[in-house]
């Protein structure tokens, strides 16, 4: 009898080694009004694929499906979204406004 109490049980969840830096970027996600940006849309993919299937975080992943379907999104259309967006060259952190920032953007050749 013994036995047949310890099969019944779940095991219990597990913890991520990357849940604080993660709930950081969810909270972040959660806390955003208006429409997603390449890197928002990008981040709650790639979360969504790193805990899929995982046993445990499962108030991240609750709450990246509430960010997801708050951007009027499922995942399949995320996904397309995000391929789109790899697609077309875009990588993590490259400027979107059009802002000249970096190195040189705030010297005037003097010599033109």
């Amino acid at each position: 009898m013994e036995k047949k109490k310890q099969e019944q049980t779940s095991p219990p969840d597990q913890n991520h080694p990357l849940y604080a830096s993660d709930r950081d970027r969810v909270d972040a996600l959660l806390g955003h009004k208006g429409h997603p940006n390449e890197d928002q849309l990008t981040t709650a993919a790639m979360l969504l694929n790193r805990y899929d299937g995982f046993p445990g975080a499962m108030d991240l992943q609750e709450d990246l499906t509430k960010v997801v379907k708050s951007w009027g999104l499922d995942r399949e259309a995320l996904n397309a979204k995000t391929r789109a967006i790899w697609s077309s060259g875009w990588r993590p952190g490259s400027a979107t406004s059009g802002d000249d920032v970096g190195s040189g953007a705030d010297v005037v050749d003097k010599e033109a």
